[in-house]
């Protein structure tokens, strides 16, 4: 926003100009937005100026100020959307929307979902497993004068639950109990003996909410699948979530807090769009995804081209081999690292205590074969059940408005390339493992569900998967095209010979 503001208008309702916590100067503060600014002695002497709209030169004759320098200070505000202009008006429309989308009635808060999107569980039993189920006061009074018969159903040693985090002066959590990985109350037929006898209200809550994934944006809370569910592939084809509502608002009153869409949504650096602008962008790229085919390269080829727009770069600079095969092992060995990491400060096996982490080693198969593998990822998919895979994925990320959370659209693009050949790698990678060349679309689902998880991950996005937002925009979003022409090239030759012994 670079336009001078003449006549300027004064602070957006609902900023406010505050004493800093040391009380040592003054901030900007708006609540709507998210934002604090300090100021300096000139800036909030113009801040309290802001009190109605007029003259630039007036404004500038009450500050005791020079014109260029009130006129730039004003363009400031203006670019932090602090200023009662008709688009930041709009941006703050949108942030109260989406609150009130988070904080209101869960039932009367409209709920939006794609009109093709469809699940129906199949009951493979695998959300059960690879995680601890909490478990609140509310299920376990339920349960109270069902334990004897549990017990008896389950044969187990260790009891139901197991309490973590005990502190003085704190009850702790509750969890499901594990065993082998999965969720105690897990019977041999994949099936929950909590809610084979005792129905689904009688379950966790976590238990009844997955695989939804639920977000508050200014239009409703939008509702789509995880990827975390490992039965996606048969169950993206059953009812129609737009046939689900009831069981939808069900689902909805269950969530203790919904995460929301950014207050202030950029596509790139300083590029900001307005929720209805943003929703236009997302169903050109929804209809891009509709219109590609097995060709997964083109496909995010063109939904860069749509998010940068014309701030696209041509994809040259950084393009020489040397470069992409510095910078994706930047990424991978990065990461690998902090994966390390991670697995030296998780206790070994003891006699009462198995602390498992196999989602680690997964994610880490994945990112040391993608260099590698990066010819097999960018070729295009031959299969129709991966075809339509891919575009099932990238409609529920969308629609999970994956790239409305993100720091930037630009930002997320990346992440959803990054995941998806990722998911790819590891899926080559393991098939090769047992022999085997062709991919099927649960191969792919079990890299998917890995890397969501890992993605995700509390421990992993913000502390580690955060500091690596930029490279991975960098070469996975301004550099695609180079990365797609020279994938074949990318490998590192490998001369030896191979021979099968076992």
């Amino acid at each position: 926003m670079n336009e001078v503001l003449d006549p300027v208008p004064p602070l957006r309702a609902g900023v406010r100009l505050v004493p800093t916590p040391d009380g040592a100067g003054s901030a900007l503060s708006d609540e709507v937005l998210g934002r604090r600014v300090k100021l300096d002695a000139a800036g909030a002497s113009l801040a309290a100026a802001l009190d109605r709209e007029q003259p630039l030169a007036e404004l500038a004759a009450r500050v005791a100020g020079d014109e260029g320098r009130v006129r730039d200070a004003v363009a400031a505000f203006a670019r932090l959307f602090l200023l009662a202009t008709p688009r930041a008006g709009a941006l703050a429309a949108d942030a109260e929307r989406a609150a009130a989308a988070a904080e209101g009635s869960r039932d009367d808060v409209p709920i939006v979902v794609r009109g093709d999107a469809r699940f129906t569980c199949t009951m493979c039993g695998s959300c059960c497993g690879g995680h601890n189920v909490p478990v609140f006061d509310d299920v376990l009074e339920g349960l109270a004068d069902k334990i004897p018969a549990l017990e008896a159903a389950t044969r187990t040693r260790k009891g139901l639950f197991v309490t973590l985090g005990k502190r003085p002066g704190a009850a702790g959590q509750v969890y499901c109990q594990l065993t082998h990985g999965s969720c105690v109350f897990l019977d041999d037929d994949a099936r929950c003996r909590i809610h084979g006898q005792w129905g689904a209200e009688a379950k966790p809550s976590a238990c009844r909410i997955f695989p939804y994934e639920l977000v508050a944006t200014p239009d409703g809370v939008a509702i789509s699948i995880q990827r975390e569910c490992r039965g996606f592939v048969e169950a993206r084809a059953g009812k129609r979530l737009a046939d689900d509502l009831p069981n939808l608002r069900e689902v909805l009153r269950l969530v203790p807090e919904l995460p929301r869409v950014r207050r202030v949504i950029e596509t790139t650096a300083g590029r900001v769009v307005t929720w209805a602008e943003y929703q236009a962008l997302e169903d050109r790229l929804h209809d891009l995804v509709d219109a590609g085919d097995g060709d997964h390269a083109a496909l995010f080829s063109g939904l860069r081209a749509e998010v940068l727009g014309d701030a696209a770069p041509d994809g040259a600079a950084g393009t020489d081999l040397a470069s992409l095969r510095d910078d994706l092992d930047g990424i991978a060995g990065g990461l690998l690292s902090a994966i390390g990491q991670l697995k030296g400060m998780m206790p070994p096996p003891t006699g009462e205590t198995l602390i498992r982490g196999e989602a680690l080693d997964h994610f880490a198969l994945g990112l040391a074969h993608l260099r590698d593998e990066l010819p097999r990822v960018m070729h295009p998919l031959r299969r129709p059940d991966l075809v339509s895979l891919l575009k099932d994925h990238l409609h529920h990320h969308l629609m999970g408005k994956g790239l409305a959370i993100a720091r930037t659209v630009r930002v997320g693009l990346g992440h959803m390339a990054f995941q998806w050949a990722l998911s790819l790698a590891f899926a080559v990678a393991r098939a090769r493992e047992v022999k085997r060349r062709h991919l099927v679309a649960q191969d792919v689902m079990d890299g998917l569900v890995m890397t969501s998880f890992m993605m995700r991950h509390d421990a992993f996005d913000g502390p580690v998967l955060a500091r690596f937002d930029e490279p991975i925009a960098s070469l996975f979003v301004d550099r695609w095209p180079a990365l797609v022409a020279h994938a074949r090239e990318l490998p590192e030759p490998d001369t030896r010979l191979e021979m099968v012994k076992f």
